[in-house]
């Protein structure tokens, strides 16, 4: 995982994984692009991760086009070509 992390963002994540996750989500809703590449990058090979989902059931993928974060989408849509999307979130 992560060879292309920077030492200093790696070193930077929270140590638990329900705190990467909030990171993961704040980023999509702030469409922070960086932060996005970095976790994306450094969880490639972790379905779980990428599947990440608020109490509403929204996925990154929602979250970033419920805030027109459009210019944040190509890392994950080149990801998901190899993993199953949830498409639906808790409201159908």
């Amino acid at each position: 995982m992560g060879s292309n992390l920077s030492r200093g963002f790696a070193s930077s994540l929270p140590h638990s994984f329900e705190h990467r996750q909030k990171l993961l989500l704040r980023a999509a809703e702030d469409g922070d692009f960086l932060v996005l590449l970095e976790l994306l990058q450094y969880y490639l090979d972790d379905d779980e991760f990428l599947r990440t989902a608020d109490e509403q059931g929204n996925t990154v993928l929602h979250i970033l086009c419920l805030y027109g974060h459009e210019d944040c989408l190509q890392p994950l849509l080149e990801r998901a070509h190899t993993m199953p999307l949830e498409e639906r979130n808790a409201d159908g």
